[in-house]
């Protein structure tokens, strides 16, 4: 077997540049089959856990949207980490609830980032999931893509700060019933309107991304 060489690891390491990042494979350990994951280390102050849609909804850690927010939100320099739920990738089916799939993602990012706090941000159910887990500990923020509001949890106390996100396109009974919702549950709301998007974000991804990014990062940290 032939080790690389001192220059050839050089190489390597300088295949990543200054405003690049690099996520790292990871496998999730569970009794019932592990997930896998992709995980990025960072230097922010908030480790991020990126929740897909559900899997019969195409979601995957590399659907374009999942791929767009874990661009931007290891940019801004956060520790991340997105999934895989069971069944979808290389994560092996199981009897598991998608709840405990998100429970083993959090547990594997508070782990691998034990002193940061935690945000959580996610898509259709990934957000819904998200909201059921920032409502009962506490976290930085939370960020909901297009969420079923009527699966939504009544009250998300222990959270600073809630976030919807929405494609500016969406129906105005939508953004009524999501605005009504926040300020009933949150302490602190935001509805957030994605310029010229859609509901499956073919355009305004780049604009949902920053969204985001701004949300978990103190103004002007975002250039």
């Amino acid at each position: 077997m032939r080790f690389a060489s001192s220059a050839e690891l050089g190489q390597i390491a300088r295949v990543v540049r200054r405003g690049e990042y690099l996520e790292r494979a990871v496998v999730i350990p569970s009794d019932e089959g592990a997930l896998e994951g992709l995980f990025h280390r960072g230097r922010g102050k908030t480790g991020l856990l990126i929740l897909p849609p559900a899997p019969d909804e195409g979601g995957s850690m590399e659907g374009p949207i999942i791929a767009e927010l874990a661009w931007a939100l290891t940019r801004a320099g956060h520790p991340t980490l997105r999934f895989n739920y069971g069944g979808v990738g290389a994560s092996p089916a199981s009897d598991r609830h998608r709840r405990a799939d998100a429970e083993l993602a959090l547990a594997h990012l508070q782990a691998c980032a034990p002193d940061a706090d935690i945000g959580l941000c996610g898509v259709g159910l990934g957000a819904e999931l998200a909201a059921e887990l920032g409502g009962e500990r506490a976290c930085d923020a939370l960020f909901l893509i297009v969420p079923r509001i009527e699966a939504l949890p009544a009250r998300i106390e222990a959270t600073a700060c809630v976030v919807v996100a929405m494609p500016q396109l969406v129906d105005a009974s939508w953004r009524a019933e999501a605005q009504a919702w926040g300020e009933g549950a949150a302490r602190d709301f935001r509805l957030v309107s994605i310029p010229r998007a859609d509901l499956g974000f073919r355009r305004g991804l780049v604009e949902l991304g920053r969204a985001a990014a701004e949300t978990f990062s103190p103004p002007g940290m975002i250039g």
